[in-house]
């Protein structure tokens, strides 16, 4: 990806514009601060790019009024603790990657129009995916991995272990690895590590022809889309490495995986967002996501302001939360999905694994959270939170 502006040092700032050149490939603002640093900026406003804004380290940020949109990714990508912004407003998310994995015979345009219609999903621009080739059954197969789109924030703490060792080495697995653990992979890995997690399936006939197909590598590349990854491709849209930043959550985990890292205890707190201003008809687009299995504290969201619209069921889901306020008590200040028959709610998971909450079985758990002017009824939320 290529960033269009960084910046690594404290500071102010009264008013910066960013616009991007790929709105598939571009990050926006990278932001780094180290924990005793702050960087203030009164107005940021970002303009076609994949990612918007990512925040890593654990220095404060504040932003007076952030303004993204004409993006085809998550919206802000938080990696460190310490975000306030007074008011965050998101416009025209439009999805350039598809949300489940296509496959096809060759990139062309008449397949790749075929399996988006056929998969019933809708991209920015054909022209803009990128894929990885794969060899199955002695034929070339072509996959444009899926990306689950979080337009308001992702949240999460990459795994350290991603950037500084490669647990894949000569098309093996090595004795450390673990597939659930973050993964460097290259296309000649693809293969085997989607074996070595699902059965592999023989497909004959018009099957076999169909433009979306639940091949083992299709099944990996659905897990992969809704895990904090990057992609590094070439100048033809090729796909060199898949880079997981947090684990893969597979179906069959086993719970002795479940033991917490450093960077799970550690996790994400203290962020603010007062005012929310959100408008989005994409059925697939997420709003605020703290999925992983890591402790996320301290977030008041929503605390002045609510004004959404969206077709997603749930404007807020999170693994775990503590000690956390969503809403405000001013009905004036609460517009949720206006005109719309339903409202989106409130998903809170509880880190127990089997529980009906549970959205990722989790060393860390809920407790202290408050929900304020969002409604009593339909929110998926375990005891633990209050809903005034």
């Amino acid at each position: 990806m290529a960033i269009i502006r960084s910046i690594t040092s404290e500071g102010a700032y009264d008013t910066l514009f960013i616009k991007g050149n790929n709105r598939n490939l571009d990050i926006g603002l990278k932001i780094h601060l180290e924990a005793q640093q702050t960087l203030t900026i009164k107005q940021l406003v970002i303009e076609n790019t994949f990612l918007p804004l990512v925040k890593s380290g654990d220095g404060k940020l504040t932003i007076g009024r952030l303004q993204i949109k004409d993006f085809g990714g998550d919206g802000i990508n938080l990696q460190g603790h310490n975000l306030s912004i007074n008011q965050l407003i998101v416009r025209n998310n439009t999805s350039t990657r598809p949300y489940y994995s296509l496959r096809v015979a060759a990139p062309t345009e008449l397949n790749i129009r075929a399996a988006l219609q056929a998969s019933k999903q809708q991209v920015y621009d054909w022209r803009l995916l990128q894929w990885l080739e794969v060899q199955e059954n002695g034929q070339s197969f072509f996959y444009s991995p899926g990306y689950h789109n979080d337009i308001a924030l992702q949240a999460y703490r990459p795994k350290q272990t991603v950037m500084a060792r490669t647990l894949l080495q000569g098309g093996r697995l090595s004795d450390a690895a673990n597939p659930a653990l973050p993964m460097h992979i290259t296309p000649d890995q693809i293969q085997m590590l989607a074996n070595s997690l699902f059965p592999v399936t023989l497909t004959t006939g018009s099957q076999a022809r169909a433009p979306v197909s639940t091949t083992a590598v299709s099944r990996l590349l659905d897990w992969v889309a809704d895990t904090p990854h990057n992609l590094e491709v070439d100048k033809n849209n090729r796909i060199q490495a898949i880079d997981l930043m947090v684990p893969l959550n597979l179906p069959n985990a086993s719970k002795a995986r479940l033991s917490a890292s450093p960077e799970d205890w550690e996790g994400i707190s203290e962020v603010t967002i007062r005012e929310l201003d959100i408008q989005t008809n994409d059925p697939n687009a997420q709003l605020f996501m703290l999925s992983e299995q890591q402790r996320y504290r301290n977030f008041k969201i929503g605390t002045d302001k609510i004004a959404l619209s969206c077709s997603y069921p749930w404007w807020f889901v999170a693994n775990t939360l503590e000690n956390s306020v969503l809403g405000n008590a001013n009905p004036n200040q609460v517009q949720i999905n206006p005109g719309r028959s339903t409202s989106a709610k409130v998903r809170i998971g509880d880190g127990q694994d089997n529980s009906q909450y549970c959205l990722k079985p989790s060393s860390c758990s809920t407790g202290e959270v408050t929900l304020v002017g969002l409604g009593k009824t339909g929110h998926a939320v375990p005891n633990t939170v209050r809903i005034l």
